[in-house]
């Protein structure tokens, strides 16, 4: 399978992720308690730190253990997103983007984000995949930007409490992952392509859709 066709392939399986995630966000956040979304979390980051730090690396566990970080972080960010003010959600997000962005540069080269990705089976455990004919991993986005989608989801309710709010800023971030894409298929054809943030470009459309729901 060419290198092309492995990368669209990733892209749908994002896709896929991020449409389901952002309904499952949803749900959690009308249907799951406080006090029961606190404990997930808790529960949820034992079970990343048990798998990250303390279990031997696996291949075989990488797409299942994905999926259940992603159910994990997801309860996580809901519950994050849920204690935080407009302010917070913004002040977050902004330094996350920020700090994504430097660890791409050389600047950021010794940001504990850059030096989590130059550790590949650490890094590999970190990332939510697809699976192909052939035991075929395609990986997807990392599960600290799915924690940040799920805050920012979250985070709707400082502005605006109902279903249309909250599915318009899952649309957004759905928007920004699918522009994020196809600027990554540009540009990792160039030869000093060394990646590309994956939470500036859904940061920004979401805060575009908290504007639009703050000042309507």
């Amino acid at each position: 399978m060419s290198e092309e066709r492995k990368y669209w392939n990733s892209v749908i399986w994002s896709l896929i992720y991020m449409i389901l995630f952002s309904i499952l966000t949803i749900l959690t956040i009308y249907y799951l308690p406080k006090n029961v979304q606190m404990a997930g979390s808790i529960i949820g980051v034992v079970l990343i730190v048990v798998y990250c730090v303390v279990l031997p690396y696996k291949r075989e566990r990488l797409f299942l253990m994905g999926v259940l970080e992603l159910l994990a972080v997801m309860v996580l960010g809901v519950w994050i997103g849920g204690q935080l003010d407009l302010q917070g959600v913004i002040s977050i997000g902004a330094a996350i983007s920020l700090v994504d962005i430097l660890s791409f540069t050389k600047y950021g080269k010794h940001t504990a984000n850059a030096k989590a990705m130059s550790n590949v089976q650490f890094m590999a455990r970190l990332i939510v995949y697809g699976k192909g004919k052939g035991d075929v991993l395609y990986p997807t986005r990392g599960i600290g930007d799915f924690t940040y989608y799920a805050i920012w989801i979250a985070g709707m309710g400082c502005v605006r409490k109902d279903l249309l709010a909250y599915s318009m800023a899952s649309a957004a971030i759905v928007l920004g992952t699918i522009v994020d894409c196809i600027l990554i298929a540009k540009l990792r054809k160039k030869e000093t392509y060394k990646g590309f943030p994956a939470t500036v470009l859904p940061f920004l459309c979401v805060m575009g859709c908290y504007g639009l729901f703050y000042y309507s």
